[in-house]
């Protein structure tokens, strides 16, 4: 599906749940909506239209609305307090895998001990806002470590610390996002981001099965990097979410 290559963003929509999905015409568009929240547009749309789905848009108020760059900018313009968001996306299959060499320090990240060390990680990068308590943290580790296949993390520990981590979400039984990867400041330009990336796509396409692993960037810098691991481009991730998008969602090697 031409769709789906422009945003994977909404993959375990389209693979994971079918039965929780509703699909509503609107014109010469479909509209996919999960829960009542996420939607993915398929079809541009007359004006007329994208005026009427920027009405359901406004009173349902989903968390994002993803399609194809025309209609989002469009559905932008007359919907408010929705905030646009354009990346560019990556994938990489078992073939087109090119991998770093393993890393003795690395290892995958199953316990709530290694989540919480993976939060503290994030909070030294500055993805993970402030506010959170110990008891909030905590629940966050356990829900990390209860949550199910194929969600994998994976750690790079230097002198028993957890230096490195890359981790994934909006998984399917095909396919898995990386949206995390977070280096200690004192760690960095070593190549650990790298490392940590590879062996998390090694452990998802070879150990889990997957037939692809998907990630966003926007840094040439981090673009070279997931080049460098085989990644190759799949085309413009676009949408328009409820909230800004100002905390680091980083393979932009944070």
């Amino acid at each position: 599906m031409e769709e789906r290559a422009r945003n994977l963003f909404f993959i375990s929509m389209l693979d994971l749940h079918p039965e929780r999905m509703e699909v509503s015409p609107c014109g010469s568009m479909d509209i996919l909506t999960y829960h009542g929240m996420a939607m993915l547009v398929l079809g541009d749309g007359s004006d007329a239209e994208r005026s009427r789905l920027a009405g359901h848009i406004m009173q349902a108020r989903p968390h994002a609305v993803a399609g194809s760059p025309a209609l989002v900018r469009a559905l932008g313009r007359m919907s408010s307090g929705y905030f646009p968001v354009s990346r560019r996306m990556m994938d990489v299959d078992r073939e087109g895998f090119i991998a770093a060499g393993h890393d003795d320090g690395a290892t995958i990240l199953r316990t709530p001990g290694d989540f919480m060390s993976m939060l503290s990680l994030l909070e030294r990068t500055g993805m993970l806002p402030d506010g959170y308590d110990a008891s909030e943290k905590e629940e966050m580790a356990y829900g990390y470590a209860s949550r199910p296949f194929p969600f994998e993390a994976v750690g790079i520990r230097r002198d028993g610390r957890l230096v490195s981590a890359a981790y994934t979400s909006s998984e399917s039984r095909i396919c898995a996002m990386i949206v995390g990867v977070a280096t200690d400041p004192g760690w960095r330009r070593q190549g650990l981001a790298r490392k940590a990336v590879s062996e998390l796509v090694d452990v998802l396409l070879f150990e889990d099965g997957l037939s692809f692993v998907a990630l966003s960037c926007t840094s040439p810098e981090s673009h070279a990097l997931y080049r460098s691991l085989g990644f190759a481009d799949a085309g413009e991730l676009t949408y328009m979410k409820a909230f800004p998008d100002d905390i680091p969602q980083s393979p932009d090697l944070v």
